[in-house]
């Protein structure tokens, strides 16, 4: 479509995509602008969300959630009425729209000040950052600082002050009262850091984490360090954190202030490349902390003749964002000065008043948070600060018609964010249908009661304070307990949800309302079979992330709740995943087996045809690695008799993968690579990327076996260097480093082996594989001529092996008699009692040390 529209005061350019105010250009997202256009069209008619979405995404299958941010964003940008929610139909352009008239007189200009990209859009200037794929490069190292904040208003000496210490100090730590902009401030000098300093910064926010035991663990996984669960989580951390050179950001850690000094402290003293930078109400009382404590913003300046406190400043901004033709002068700035000195320059207080302008003005704002205040602070024995930003609070929560009040209290049950869809069903009774619940939650988003989860696209999420006090009311409804029996279904529900899609990012994404859904579930008034359910769907994400030792403990937690009142889909489910997350030598092998038949029987016994595949060839590999081949190779054919022309790609590519395994480990590595490269060619054909890695790594690995030593080198390092900069690379990282080293040792090259065994050792380590992988070290090591060590790190590998039930392959059973070779030919016999034993634990800086060449390493 061509022309333009005009409408009270703006003008749309539909061809130039662009919309005018007084001839001057706003800033609007390009889905945003196909929404308005839909809207314009069609002025004054009510329009379906069905249709909405069909013509504003074509093609596309999206959340309905992306539409309410588009048209919240609208709403912010032309005015809150210029668009009309009619409950249970769709929306309609509610302004008298003029259509081709006249030519427009464009002025061009930067976006209007205080806009900022909603989520799922960006500005032009960040397009342009993007490459091919459509994510943003981050030109100085890895980081994942949100790419859309707020310009910190007033902050320049708060910022100053940060920087300054973090040149200083490894630890700072911002400080103050809810709501004072402590988080503002350490994201902006954290982008600042970041782009003058050109290393590694990580944010991580800490507000959805309510099980303290739980803080390594999330600190682990954020920075892409996969936890094994052998040895202590902090001590695996530390060792990963050794060779990085990262600024990490701790957001919102005063409920976990013991856990988080601990770790601070810990890798402080254990690494030389890791700053933290922390906000908190509660100072950690770390030794070498540097303290910096946000206060309010400025206060000072008044009248329209002046210029704007900072306080002033941030209320202008905010409420232009909700009505664009917002202006301070002399008429009103008399009570914007004194709505802010009222809420005493608290920066949440002041964005909560600014929300509430567009609907009672400015003289219905300043009196009815005259009125708030008074009321709510009567008696109260808080920090005055906390009881100006609660009686803010309060007063916003006053203003909220019931249904709203019921959404914001109700939506408190979460542990962390929440999608629309999670969050109607929360809301939804037989009074508020889900559609309705949804535009209650735009709603409470326009209102600031509710924010866009700028870490995960398509959520919402509380501020930390905003929950809190929509705790408490949840607390006084009376329907707590109810709605946490709720959650824990919805949960779980959702988790079913995204495994079937394969959205692992929307599986994580929901990791901490998993945990408090299984709290409950787990609790005195609980639900055992959710429990179960919980457990048995988190498990996926929880092991592809890193954190099997919790997926495992759950697991077994909920194992004495397996009885006839489980449903058979769920304890079927939960038996295979019991077999899965216990291979890699987490549980001995047979007790992997003996799961995975009972999964067999029960999936034999609902019809499920794709999950006793999946058993039979997760079975054939534990088989495999256990060295019973004739096992194996019966369960493969079983798996092959049940794939059908309507059998997935994904499944039958497996089946191949684990196929070629067998050959390999039978010593029939040509007709493995055969397998493997038919493997290879459906990933290919079906864009299965995540298992095309694998099948390149045992490809690689067969070369290895067969003797093509040149050719390993080139695979081998291609794929370390595919995996070095990838932060989902650490799995195939580990397998490349162990070719590249195993190989330089086959070709007799000890130097070149040596320095890739060093970059080798942190990685192994994190993928849990370094004890299992020591058959290369012992070698290495026995040719350095440290004979004891070597014998001591064969004897914990043949420990470790024993314990599983697992055997070496034929690669790695040649690097041991080579070893035992030397180790003998030293005077050392393996089979005698040794004067150390070696703990698994104690392997990591051990070998660090020992290839370094320090001779103080051998104990």
């Amino acid at each position: 479509m061509t022309g333009r529209f005009r409408f009270g005061g703006f003008e749309v350019l539909v061809a130039e995509r662009t919309v005018l105010a007084s001839g001057r250009i706003l800033a609007i997202g390009p889905r945003a602008f196909d929404v308005l256009l839909v809207l314009l069209e069609q002025a004054g008619q009510v329009i379906g969300r069905d249709e909405i979405l069909d013509r504003a995404w074509p093609g596309l299958v999206v959340e309905e959630n992306n539409l309410s941010v588009q048209i919240s964003s609208l709403r912010k940008l032309l005015g809150a009425d210029a668009i009309k929610t009619v409950s249970g139909r769709g929306y309609q352009f509610a302004w008298p729209v003029q259509v081709d008239v006249g030519p427009p007189a464009v002025a061009a200009s930067a976006p209007t000040p205080g806009w900022s990209a909603p989520a799922g859009e960006a500005t032009d200037r960040e397009r342009g950052a993007r490459d091919p794929a459509g994510s943003l490069r981050e030109p100085y190292g890895a980081s994942n600082l949100p790419q859309w904040f707020d310009t910190p208003i007033g902050r320049d000496a708060d910022l100053m002050a940060v920087d300054r210490l973090l040149h200083e100090q490894r630890l700072v730590t911002i400080t103050g009262p809810a709501g004072i902009g402590k988080t503002t401030v350490a994201m902006a000098a954290a982008r600042t850091w970041h782009q003058r300093e050109r290393i590694e910064t990580q944010w991580i926010e800490l507000s959805g984490v309510r099980d303290p035991g739980l803080t390594t663990a999330t600190i682990a996984h954020a920075l892409k360090v996969s936890l094994s669960g052998q040895r202590d989580a902090l001590e695996e951390l530390i060792i990963a954190l050794r060779s990085r050179q990262l600024l990490v950001v701790l957001d919102n850690c005063e409920h976990l202030v013991a856990g988080v000094s601990r770790l601070a402290l810990a890798v402080m003293r254990q690494t030389t490349g890791v700053r933290f930078l922390v906000t908190t109400q509660e100072i950690l009382h770390v030794p070498g902390e540097a303290v910096h404590r946000v206060e309010a913003l400025s206060l000072s300046g008044c009248g329209s003749s002046q210029q704007p406190s900072a306080a002033v400043t941030l209320f202008i901004e905010r409420a232009r964002a909700l009505d664009s033709k917002f202006a301070r002068d002399a008429g009103n700035a008399a009570i914007i000065d004194d709505i802010c000195r009222g809420l005493e320059g608290i920066p949440l207080a002041i964005e909560l008043a600014a929300a509430r302008v567009h609907m009672y003005s400015l003289e219905g704002v300043r009196d009815r948070l005259s009125d708030g205040l008074r009321l709510f602070s009567r008696g109260s024995r808080v920090e005055p600060r906390h009881r100006t930003l609660y009686s803010a609070l309060d007063w916003s929560h006053g203003l909220l018609d019931e249904p709203e009040q019921t959404a914001f209290r109700r939506l408190a049950v979460f542990g962390d964010g929440f999608t629309e869809r999670a969050g109607a069903r929360i809301i939804a009774d037989e009074r508020i249908d889900e559609f309705d619940a949804c535009e209650l939650m735009a709603s409470l988003l326009d209102k600031s009661l509710i924010v866009l989860d700028k870490r995960v696209p398509g959520r919402y999420r509380f501020l930390e304070v905003t929950r809190s006090y929509a705790t408490q009311k949840l607390h006084e409804s009376g329907e707590e307990p109810r709605l946490l029996a709720r959650h824990a279904q919805v949960t779980l529900a959702g988790l079913r949800e995204a495994i079937r899609a394969r959205a692992t990012e929307a599986l994580w994404a929901d990791m901490n309302n998993m945990r408090r859904a299984y709290a409950w579930a787990m609790g005195a008034d609980g639900d055992k079979r959710l429990a179960v359910g919980l457990a048995t769907a988190s498990a996926v994400v929880l092991a592809v992330e890193g954190f099997v030792a919790e997926a495992l403990a759950r697991h077994l937690e909920v194992q004495p709740f397996l009885d006839q009142n489980i449903p058979d889909d769920v304890a079927a489910l939960y038996w295979q995943w019991y077999g899965r997350i216990g291979t890699d030598c987490r549980l001995p092998v047979q007790t992997c087996i003996e799961a995975f038949d009972q999964a067999l029987t029960m999936f034999r016994g609902l019809g499920n045809i794709r999950h006793q595949h999946a058993c039979h060839r997760m079975k054939a590999q534990a088989l495999i690695d256990a060295g019973e081949f004739d096992a194996a190779a019966r369960s493969l054919f079983e798996a092959y008799r049940l794939e059908l022309d309507v059998t997935p790609a994904a499944d039958r590519m497996r089946r191949l993968r684990v196929q070629g395994l067998l050959e390999e480990r039978s010593g029939r590595a040509r007709a493995a690579l055969q397998t493997w490269a038919q493997a290879l060619q459906m990933c290919d054909q079906f864009g299965i990327t995540r298992y095309a890695m694998i099948v390149r790594v045992d490809i690689a690995r067969a070369h290895l076996a067969l003797g093509n030593l040149d050719e390993c080198i080139a695979r081998f390092g291609e794929l370390a260097g595919f995996a070095r900069d990838r932060a989902e690379g650490g799995l195939t990282m580990s397998y490349a480093l162990t070719g590249l080293t195993t190989t330089h040792l086959l070709r007799g090259e000890d130097a070149q082996a040596l320095a890739v065994a060093r970059e080798a050792i942190p990685v192994l380590r994190q993928a849990g594989l370094l004890a299992v992988r020591g058959d290369m070290f012992a070698l290495l090591l026995a040719r350095l001529g440290r004979p004891q060590l070597s014998a001591q790190i064969l004897r914990l590998v043949d420990t470790v092996r024993q314990a599983t039930g697992t055997v070496r392959d034929p690669v790695e059973a040649r690097l041991r008699r080579e070893a035992i070779e030397l180790i003998e030919g030293g005077g050392v016999r393996l089979e005698e009692p040794l004067a150390v034993s070696l703990h698994e634990g104690d392997l990591p800086a051990l070998l660090l040390v020992a290839l370094s060449g320090n001779e103080q390493a051998s104990p």
